[in-house]
Formats: C-alpha cells, sequence, structure tokens
C-alpha cells in the first residue's frame, strides 16, 4: 500500500528497483486521464493536473493526441503561461486542422498577448475553414465564435465597419444570437448609420428591437414603451441572478444616516465629474459617505478631490459581488446609491443581495433599470414626468430643480481661438459634443431644420470616428447643407 502522504505517480517512463531496463508506464485511456485532471481541478491543483496532460502527452502518438493538446493548452492559458499554451493549440490544429476550437483559443492567447494582428487572422482562418465545400453542418457553430470575436476585437480597436461586417456574417450563420445582434445594432448607432434598425438575412425588425441593449434604446427611441421593454428583456438575459437579502428592514440606528455610493465612474468620467461638488455638500451633520469604489486609477486630481469629498472610499476592484455585498451590509448601511444603472461596469450582482435596507439609483442611466431589487430613482419631475412613472419599475423620489448636479466651478481662459479650431469667426456656433450613438435621424433632421433657417449658424460636432463623420456630413447633404456647416472637433481633456 503506498503511503498516504505519498502523492501518486504520474505517468510516464520510471525504472523498477534492480533494474537497468526501464520499464514502460502503461498509458491511461483519454477519458480516464480527462477524468483524473477534472478531479485535480476541483481540488483547486491546475499545475498537477497539466502535468498529467503534460506526461501523458510526452508518451502518447494516438489520434486523441491533439484533444489533449487541447486540455493542456486550457489548462496553461488558465495558468497565465501564455507560450507554452500557445504551443499546445497550434500543435492540437496542426495535427487535426478541423478542431477550430484550438485554433480559437490560440486567437484568444495572441489577443492576451496583445498580437491583435495574428489573434484576428486566427479567427477569419476558423470562419474560412468552418465554411467551406468540405465543413460539416456542425462547423457554423465554431464560424459564428471566430466572427463574434472579431467582431468584439475590432469593436475595442475602434474598427467599428469592420467590426460591423463581422457581426453581421456570424449572424447569417446564426440569426439566434441577442448578443451579436445588440452589439451590432450599437455598431451601427456609433457609425451613424440609419435606419439603425435594418433588417438583413434572417433577423427581422422585431428581433433587432428586443436586443437592442437598454443604452443603445434610450438613444434610438423616446418610446418609455420601447424603453422599458429594452431594460426587461437585457435584464432577463444578462443578469438571471438569484435574490438575497444581507440586510433585512430594521429601525434605523441613532446618529448620521449612512448612505452609500456604488460606482466605478468616480474619476474624470461624466458621472464622476459630476459627483464631486454634490458629495462635498452633503451635511456632515446628518449623513457620513461611504464610497464602494471600482473606478480606475486615473492619477488626476479631479480623483484625489472625489477621494477627499468622501468619508471613507473602499476600494472593491478585486472583490467579487458576495464579498462587496457582505462589506456593505457589515457596514450598516442605510440607503445604498447605484450610480450605474445599467450602464458600462454595472455589478447588479451586488444589488441583488440586497446588502442595505433602502436602495436606489442615480445619475449614470436615464431610464428604467428593470432590476427588481432597486427600490427607487432620484429623479426630477422633467427627466421623469408623471405620464411616464407606469414605464419604470423604480419608486420615484422627485427633487426640486435639476436631478443634473451642475458645478458651481468657473471656465478658465481659453487657449484656443476660433481659427485654431476651424470655426468661422463671425458664426453663430451651435454646438454638441455628446458620443455620436446618441443621434439619431429625428434629432438631426431638428439640428437641419435650424441651419436651414440661419445661414450664419454652423453646428460644431464630435470628430468620434471617420464613419460617422462622413455619415454626418452625408446627411446634411441629403438636407441641403453644405460641407463647410459641419466643424468636427477632435477629442480633447474635459478642461479644454
Amino acid at each position: 500500500m503506498v503511503p498516504s502522504e505519498h502523492k501518486q505517480a504520474l505517468p510516464g517512463a520510471a525504472r523498477a528497483p534492480g533494474y537497468n531496463r526501464p520499464v514502460k508506464v502503461v498509458q491511461p485511456p483519454l477519458d480516464v486521464l480527462m477524468g483524473q485532471a477534472e478531479q485535480l481541478q476541483k481540488a483547486g491543483r491546475p499545475a498537477d493536473a497539466a502535468r498529467l496532460y503534460e506526461a501523458w502527452i510526452s508518451g502518447n502518438n494516438s489520434p486523441a493526441r491533439c484533444v489533449a493538446l487541447f486540455n493542456w493548452g486550457v489548462l496553461l492559458a488558465a495558468m497565465g503561461d501564455l507560450d507554452r499554451a500557445d504551443a499546445a493549440y497550434r500543435e492540437a490544429f496542426a495535427l487535426n486542422p478541423k478542431l477550430h476550437q484550438a485554433r480559437i483559443n490560440a486567437g484568444l492567447v495572441a489577443e492576451r498577448r496583445h498580437n491583435e494582428a495574428e489573434a484576428l487572422k486566427l479567427w477569419l482562418d476558423v470562419a474560412a475553414a468552418a465554411t467551406g465545400k468540405d465543413a460539416p453542418p456542425d462547423a457554423l457553430q465554431f464560424a459564428t465564435i471566430a466572427l463574434n470575436h472579431v467582431g468584439r476585437l475590432q469593436e475595442s480597436r475602434r474598427q467599428y465597419a469592420a467590426a460591423e461586417a463581422a457581426l453581421a456574417n456570424s449572424l447569417r450563420f446564426n440569426p439566434a444570437q441577442p448578443d451579436a445582434i445588440q452589439h451590432w445594432v450599437h455598431l451601427r448607432q456609433k457609425q451613424c448609420t440609419w435606419p439603425v434598425f435594418a433588417p438583413m438575412a434572417e433577423v427581422s425588425v422585431n428581433a433587432l428591437l428586443a436586443s437592442t441593449s437598454p443604452l443603445a434604446m434610450l438613444a434610438a427611441h423616446d418610446d418609455p414603451a420601447l424603453q422599458w421593454l429594452a431594460s426587461s428583456t437585457f435584464v432577463r438575459r444578462k443578469y438571471p441572478l438569484t435574490e438575497g437579502r444581507l440586510a433585512a428592514p430594521r429601525p434605523r440606528r441613532a446618529g448620521p444616516i449612512r448612505i452609500g455610493y456604488l460606482s466605478g465612474d468616480l474619476c474624470t468620467h461624466a458621472v464622476g465629474l459630476l459627483m464631486a461638488e454634490l458629495l462635498e455638500a452633503h451635511d456632515r451633520s446628518r449623513f457620513t459617505v461611504t464610497a464602494f469604489d471600482f473606478s480606475p486609477e486615473d492619477g488626476t486630481a479631479h480623483r484625489a478631490r472625489l477621494r477627499r469629498a468622501c468619508d471613507e472610499l473602499i476600494s472593491i476592484r478585486e472583490l467579487d459581488d458576495r464579498a462587496v455585498a457582505q462589506l456593505i451590509a457589515d457596514r450598516h448601511i442605510d440607503v445604498l446609491m447605484d450610480l450605474h444603472g445599467l450602464s458600462s461596469g454595472a455589478r447588479p450582482g451586488i444589488l441583488a443581495l440586497r446588502p442595505a435596507p433602502l436602495i436606489g439609483t442615480y445619475l449614470g442611466f436615464i431610464g428604467t433599470t428593470s432590476l427588481p431589487w432597486i427600490d427607487f430613482v432620484v429623479t426630477d419631475r422633467f427627466t421623469l414626468p408623471d405620464e411616464l412613472t407606469p414605464y419604470f419599475t423604480e419608486r420615484p423620489l422627485y427633487i426640486d430643480g435639476s436631478m443634473i448636479p451642475l458645478h458651481s466651478e468657473p471656465v478658465t481662459a481659453c487657449r484656443f481661438t476660433r481659427r485654431d479650431v476651424g470655426l468661422p469667426d463671425d458664426a453663430i456656433v451651435l454646438a454638441c459634443f455628446n458620443n455620436v450613438y446618441k443621434f439619431n435621424p429625428e434629432l438631426f433632421d431638428c439640428w437641419m431644420r435650424v441651419l436651414q433657417r440661419s445661414e450664419q449658424c454652423v453646428l460644431w460636432l464630435l470628430d468620434d470616428n471617420v464613419w460617422a463623420t462622413t455619415a454626418l456630413r452625408e446627411h446634411a447633404a441629403t438636407a441641403g447643407i453644405g460641407p463647410d456647416r459641419l466643424v468636427f472637433a477632435p477629442r480633447c481633456t474635459h478642461a479644454e
């Protein structure tokens, strides 16, 4: 019997005591090997599982070797050993060119190594091979996966036209992909390609609307029913969370009300730029302010100001949702304010555990979240008039004036002249520096009518990307507005 403290020997060559001849160890079948490796992974021993595969591969030339190489690559990549993971994947698809999973994963490794061109090439090779004449029908699933990776990476590189084309091809192979549809729609918005909801292949306008993200729908339509539908559908699809309750309703403790702000935008982000003065204005005799923060450390003076504006700022970037929720509950936060809603970076898994007796949302998303664990929304009667409240799952908490906390800092002197930024000296300048995805045909038509009525006016917009700028000039030309009436500005700092 082997002593319990000894580790199980790995497969491979060994020498029997008293003999000089090597003894060949019989390799287990691949399915047995995979079971052993899975058990090691479950036991928190991925390195041992990887060594199992490495030993098996070194002594086995069976046709199943490509599968073992693939599984070994998965383990190596998860452990951060990208060089050996890349080599394992490449040997796997060299042995079996139809093992498309290996080429897809090799692309992911290339992306992690910042070799984006190689990643794109590998994924496009998969798409071409999986849709070739001799490709089996089940290979189409790998083509769609590869093309979706192409779309995702090209979107992150701001190559919007290439990203849109990749997702369009993916949807031709499989129209039932809500996530791919969601990104395809938003890519068209980012390029001001109108109409945004143009049917294609087997994807109907109804399917496009049903898969549009809440943020995109806020920009596309004023119809509150469509906005509510987008939010509720998105929440069901993306956040199938189990609701808990870490903080049951309780009598409030004596002393100041404890307010917690949950945000990843307390930096030089639109939300963070508006929040500094609001946080500073809290009456500290009545309230304490704790920020549960996962914002990027941008090293700016504004970030430092936001830190000072809070009684306590707790970094939660490295904590999972349950740990954050427990942290909030342990601090006996009375009111938790979420500053994301359904905007990018949201962490609704924290809210679903109900770590505070009251949970509200504010500022980051000007629409209904449809998140059932959010009790109220801080708003005003212009943003959320009474007739729109049936389309909000949150109870409105109205404040006087505007919900937008416009700050009172003086505007510093500008170092630019009109000529520096391409503006006519004598024009009336109408400006909108919003992200261009927020434009839609109805809004743009209003602007064009203003320009038609007054030849003194020019429209000053953000030069976000070449496709949007070109499209907007074309839309203006269709309305009879010359190219000199639209001026585009590059991105710059907030102060500029």
